[in-house]
Order: C-alpha cells, then sequence, then structure tokens
C-alpha cells in the first residue's frame, strides 16, 4: 500500500515537474532542475531500498523497534552522496553530524526486550520456563537449598570471627 502510494505521488510529480519544464526552462525554473537532476535520482533510489528494508523487516504496518526507516534512508543518503565519492561507508552513529546531535539530543533507553525479533522474543520466553522447569525439580530443590545453607553458615562463621564487619 505505502509503495503504490508512492508510485502514484511520483508519477503525479514527474507530470507537473514536466509541465513546468515544457512551459518555461528559463532560470526561475533552476531550482526544479536542480532538484530533477541533481536531487531526485538519488533520493529515489535510497526511498525505493527504505521500502524494501522496511518489508523485509515486515514494518508496513506495526513499529519494529529494530528497525527505523528515517535513520536508515539518513545513513544511506549520507552515504551515497555523489559530491564525496572517496567517503568511507558508515553506520548511523558514526555520521559525524549524527554523534554531535546524540550529544544535546540523546536517544531514549528501552528495556532489554522491546527491540527483540518474534524470534528473539520466542528463544528468551524458552529459556527462562526450561529454567524455571529445572528449578521446580525435587533434586535440584535439595542442591540448592544445599547451597544457600552453606553460603548462610559461612557468613554466619565470618561475622563472628570479624571478618565481614565494617570499620
Amino acid at each position: 500500500m505505502l509503495f503504490y502510494y508512492f508510485s502514484e505521488n511520483l508519477k503525479l510529480f514527474n507530470i507537473i515537474s514536466d509541465s513546468r519544464r515544457r512551459k518555461d526552462s528559463s532560470s526561475q525554473h533552476d531550482e526544479l532542475n536542480y532538484l530533477n537532476k541533481e536531487v531526485f535520482p538519488i533520493l529515489l533510489q535510497c526511498l525505493l531500498e527504505v521500502l524494501e528494508k522496511t518489508k523485509a523487516f515486515d514494518s508496513f504496518y506495526s513499529q519494529r523497534l529494530t528497525y527505523n526507516g528515517i535513520d536508515y534512508l539518513s545513513e544511506l543518503l549520507y552515504n551515497c552522496n555523489p559530491r564525496h565519492p572517496l567517503r568511507t561507508k558508515k553506520r548511523l552513529l558514526k555520521i559525524p553530524f549524527v554523534q554531535k546531535w546524540l550529544v544535546k539530543h540523546p536517544w531514549k533507553q528501552y528495556g532489554s526486550g522491546v527491540g527483540w525479533s518474534v524470534e528473539m522474543a520466542a528463544i528468551v520466553i524458552q529459556a527462562h520456563i526450561r529454567g524455571y522447569l529445572v528449578r521446580c525439580r525435587a533434586d535440584i530443590q535439595e542442591v540448592r537449598n544445599f547451597w544457600k545453607t552453606l553460603k548462610r553458615n559461612k557468613e554466619i562463621s565470618d561475622n563472628r570471627n570479624g571478618i565481614g564487619e565494617t570499620p
């Protein structure tokens, strides 16, 4: 749906810009010519790549915190800038102007599981359930109680000997 909307607006933009070019290609349309020749070819290519990546992350209908289309577009435009062909490819957080911006405007920290994929969340949940089921077994409870008692007895003996006291 988003791709359809994008392609329809692109067709409309092309129709408008073509009609403007036919009417008058004088200096008053220099800005439009610049956009058509310099900006839009790169921007459209990057936007198509963002759409493909959004589809790969399945982010059209629900927001995934593991992928942010605006951040990815910024990274692509920085790396694909034709005025800097010798620029090495950098991830978003390694781009100098982004680093300066983040010093003044830090990102919010989310909980540990907020950006997980469905597969990762399933793995973590399964690991916790397996751990719980193992800890419920009688033989494991016996071992755990033994080590708790041993630790408690060691703390008591250390306190009697004055080892664990604070000055």
